[in-house]
């Protein structure tokens, strides 16, 4: 329906003032109120119910009501683990919520540090010693951020890790081709272990049963982080004797 067009016309009698309104031929007398016609006449003060409802399904007048944003909220999920040596890897984890539209972007920071990371999950082993205090929000796609959370963490010094191969021998070091020789080893502060001539991954501390077919020599290496100590044992092969030859036997 196309809505009708208006003309305005004020006078004062005593002490109110009055708008008159003249829409399609029929003219309207209205106490003023805060409406705006889409044809752009402002009525400044109160009008009766009934009339505001008139107005409303005649002329389409509408009154203005900004539309609101609710700003996201900001959550922290995890930070793990909650004292971390220098160096050690730390995994943080968090969210966003938004009543009226999404998440749109992330912001984790130390006041330490500074800023850490934009993405709402992540790990570091870049944390500086000292207590962080850790900040996380949330931006939605209206613009608007979240209020800020906190969490702390406390990141103490590394304590150096001595690697040590306390022990790695054979037994026998010497055996004939065909015979076995047991090695054995212990080692502490390693977090991984291994032998060379294929026999691999081992624990701290074990035995092995070997079958060389020549002399070898074994290196197990002990590792920690980028720690490494290493130890060496041979394991050496001999031909077995010659038989001793027969002299003076006469066939019976």
């Amino acid at each position: 329906m196309q809505r009708g067009k208006c003309e305005v016309r004020s006078f004062k009698q005593g002490y109110e003032d009055f708008n008159w309104y003249w829409c399609d031929g029929i003219w309207s007398g209205f106490h003023p109120r805060s409406l705006q016609f889409d044809g752009g006449v402002r009525i400044l003060r109160t009008l009766p119910l009934v009339a505001v409802l008139l107005l409303l399904l005649l002329f389409g007048c509408s009154a203005n009501s900004p539309e609101t944003n609710y700003p996201p909220r900001a959550k922290i999920a995890s930070i793990s683990p909650a004292e971390a040596q220098e160096g050690q890897v730390v995994s943080f984890a968090g969210y966003g919520s938004d009543l009226d539209g999404e998440v749109v972007a992330y912001l984790w920071q130390s006041n330490s540090d500074g800023e850490l990371s934009r993405l709402p999950s992540f790990e570091t082993d870049s944390l500086s010693e000292g207590t962080h205090e850790i900040s996380f929000t949330v931006e939605d796609d209206d613009g608007a951020w979240s209020e800020i959370v906190y969490a702390s963490i406390n990141v103490v010094a590394a304590v150096a890790i001595h690697v040590e191969v306390n022990s790695f021998s054979a037994s026998p070091s010497t055996i004939e081709e065909g015979d076995s020789a047991m090695l054995s080893w212990n080692v502490s502060n390693a977090t991984t272990v291994v032998i060379d001539q294929n026999i691999g991954m081992v624990s701290d501390t074990g035995t092995k049963t070997v079958s060389p077919e020549h002399t070898t020599t074994y290196t197990l290496i002990a590792i920690t982080g980028e720690v490494t100590e290493t130890g060496e044992v041979t394991v050496t092969v001999v031909p077995p004797p010659e038989p001793l030859p027969l002299f003076g036997l006469r066939k019976l």
